[in-house]
């Protein structure tokens, strides 16, 4: 099978709009690709957006996932086995195959610089993967995990594949906070929207904290800040991205920045629960320029940085934070600030055993 055609036979028969659709790739950073958090190398050819859209060099995705793939250069068409799973898909045609029904495509598969050019999405979903996109990190995540013939060791029509590599799943579920440690300055006087930031994991000198080992970290990036002002405090609100472990494998993460103090968390044999209501409602946990120089507070959601409502929300948070007469300060969030991430969704990832 030949993914890189080096002659210019295959590109005859394409019409002049897949052409075209290929010389109007949008221009961006560099995109990653990660299946269950190990990064994906391409040889040949790199992640791109063409019309918003995620396409991949066609051999890194479907190999990594342990599909074969036949190419056809008399259609130009792309043939794909994964066990008794078939996909079918062409240049330039919108309409794919999956096993005997068809579908169509938002983004067809294109040739780019001689190198087949796949949609993630559909090829990763059409094969029983779950994929996620991070547009902070601009990061895609592809989960094998609990998808079927995605499985450490599975067997198909074409025999049993073993992944030889001992690995176990740990799983977090909602509500569970992961204890960090910061790694990077923040101070809503400086800072601005989409600052990236990292903090470590608190293992409290033990070994690991619910299987995420020593060395893990947490990547994040500021989504709202203010600086302070006369009659109102700064105002930082953070959102998580990914998960990183020791060995450079990352998995994306849904949570929200929650207190360890007794109010907030209980500690059940060894594993941290947030009380309360998970942040998905209308209220949110934000970092407020106050005391020693910043603690965090429950404001509503929608209006965390609109004037005239944060003046009479933090009246309110003053008083239940018992800050009254403190001042006003931006929030100074120093290397060494301790805080936990509660997680909103379902957290997955594999470990080495």
């Amino acid at each position: 099978m030949q993914t890189k055609p080096r002659t210019t036979r295959l590109l005859r028969g394409l019409s002049v709009a897949v052409i075209a659709s290929a010389m109007t790739l949008a221009t961006a950073a560099d995109i990653q690709v990660y299946v269950d958090g190990s990064p994906v190398n391409f040889e040949y050819g790199k992640p791109m957006k063409v019309h918003d859209r995620v396409v991949v060099p066609l051999r890194g995705v479907f190999e990594r996932l342990g599909a074969t793939v036949d190419w056809n250069s008399a259609d130009s068409s792309i043939l794909c086995h994964k066990g008794t799973k078939e996909v079918w898909l062409r240049i330039g045609d919108r309409q794919a195959r999956i096993d005997s029904q068809n579908v169509m495509l938002d983004q067809p598969a294109i040739l780019y610089r001689e190198v087949t050019m796949v949609p993630l999405r559909f090829v990763s979903e059409a094969l029983g993967a779950d994929v996620s996109w991070n547009e902070a990190l601009q990061a895609v995540n592809i989960s094998t995990v609990g998808a079927g013939t995605w499985n450490n060791s599975n067997t198909g029509s074409t025999g049993t594949s073993a992944n030889t590599h001992a690995y176990m799943d740990v799983v977090l579920e909602p509500g569970t906070v992961i204890p960090l440690i910061l790694e990077t300055q923040l101070n809503s006087k400086t800072a601005l929207k989409g600052d990236r930031f990292t903090a470590r994991l608190d293992t409290n000198g033990m070994s690991d904290y619910q299987g995420l080992p020593v060395g893990t970290t947490v990547m994040g990036h500021v989504t709202e800040v203010k600086a302070k002002t006369d009659k109102d405090p700064g105002v930082i609100d953070l959102g998580y991205d990914a998960v990183v472990l020791p060995d450079g494998r990352r998995y994306l993460i849904d949570g929200s920045t929650v207190s360890l103090d007794n109010k907030s968390v209980e500690n059940r044999n060894g594993r941290l629960v947030a009380k309360g209501k998970s942040a998905d409602g209308n209220l949110k946990s934000v970092w407020v320029g106050a005391g020693a120089g910043a603690v965090l507070g429950i404001l509503t959601k929608t209006n965390v940085l609109t004037t005239t409502v944060v003046g009479a929300a933090l009246g309110y948070l003053y008083d239940r934070l018992n800050i009254n007469g403190d001042g006003t300060r931006d929030v100074q969030l120093d290397e060494g600030q301790k805080f936990g991430l509660r997680i909103d969704r379902d957290f997955v990832a594999k470990i080495d055993k």
